[in-house]
This record gives C-alpha cells, structure tokens and sequence, in this order.
C-alpha cells in the first residue's frame, strides 16, 4: 500500500511539473512575415504578430522581428521590450491605435516598456485614416518608463504619441512623427501629455504635419 501511494505521488508530481513546463513563456519571443500564430514564437517557430508574441512573452521579456512584415496593432499590460533593429517592422492601424500601452501597479516590478525600431501607420489610401499611433494609458504607476527609440510614427487623425500616464518617465531618441493632427503642443509638434509632471526628453526628433 505504501509503495502504491509513493508511486501515485510521483505521477502526481511529473503530472504537475509536465503541465508547468507545458504553460512556460519566453524570455525571448520572436515574429516573422512568415510566421504562425499557432507556433510557440521561438526562434524556429515565430508568430506572425506582435499581440500573440505579448501573450506567449514572460514580463520584462523581449520581441524579436526576424524580417520585414506588418505584425499588427498591439496591446500593451505588462514589461515588454519590441525590438525590430535592422529589419523593418511595420504596424498597419488604418481604423485605430497602433500601440496602447495600459500598465497597471500589479502587473510586474519594472513598469518599463521599450519600443525600437517600429514603423507605425494609419494611412489608409493615401489618407490620414488611423485614430493615433502610441496611446499611453497607464495610471497609478509613478515609476512607469516609455522608451521610443528609432521609430517613425505616421498617418494618424490625432496625436502621433499621447502620453496620458499620471506620472512617469517619456524618453523619444531618433524618431519622427509625421502627417498627424495638425496641432501644435508642448514641448514638441504631434505629441500630446495631459501630465506636464511626467519627465519628457526629446532626442534627434522631428514632427511635420505633412511631407
């Protein structure tokens, strides 16, 4: 009877852990044009877009883009980091937001998301067709960091970036933000914060209403 029990609770026990390394995400998740959202977005099995990347990507993981493809707009919840360096990442909104980034206090530890290397566009036949490029929702996280880094923001009826967060830290180097709302804000043109507390620097960008 004691052997039978010591047996079933090794079952148990391989059971439980199977079923936890079944469940396990990615440090590192990878996107390709090619890809499958049914894949588990390793290296040799990409996803196809960013959203199913996210969910299959541990907090304060990273996505990685393989080669040149729209991967879609993308929800924001958690610690992530989008890296598309030397490829070209391109995300269609033509009837929305590209990216919305809503981090709450109870999510993760590092409230931190950087985004490099992006292409975002709401032209929609040759027109401004998209609502905004980079929506920052996030409240109630003072630690919150947004970090924008070589990434073109273009086409969008409102803001190219609205930074709504209470608090928080903004860091924009090397971008630019062209064809959206054709209103001027502080501190630079095609961005908007509702928050002038939050820190915002500003590096080697530029905005234009149409070029």
């Amino acid at each position: 009877m004691t052997r039978l029990t010591v047996r079933l609770v090794t079952v148990l026990v391989c059971f439980a852990f199977g079923s936890l390394l079944s469940h396990a995400q990615n440090q590192r998740s990878f996107v390709s044009g090619v890809g499958s959202d049914a894949n588990p977005c390793t290296r040799t099995a990409p996803c196809a877009t960013f959203n199913a990347a996210f969910s299959q990507t541990n907090p304060n993981g990273e996505i990685n883009v393989l080669d040149p493809g729209n991967y879609g707009s993308l929800f924001i919840y958690r610690s992530i980091t989008v890296d598309a360096t030397g490829t070209f990442a391109g995300i269609v909104a033509n009837g929305g937001i590209g990216i919305v980034i809503s981090i709450t206090p109870g999510t993760d530890a590092v409230h931190t998301v950087r985004l490099r290397g992006l292409s975002i566009s709401g032209a929609g036949n040759n027109a401004k067709a998209g609502s905004r490029g980079i929506d920052v929702l996030s409240n109630s996280v003072p630690d919150l960091k947004v970090i924008i880094e070589d990434t073109v923001v273009d086409g969008f009826v409102n803001e190219g970036i609205l930074y709504s967060s209470n608090g928080g830290d903004l860091v924009v180097k090397n971008s630019v933000v062209v064809q959206v709302r054709e209103v001027q804000y502080t501190p630079v043109y095609g961005y908007k914060t509702n928050h002038l507390s939050s820190l915002q620097q500003f590096r080697d960008y530029s905005a234009r209403a149409d070029c």
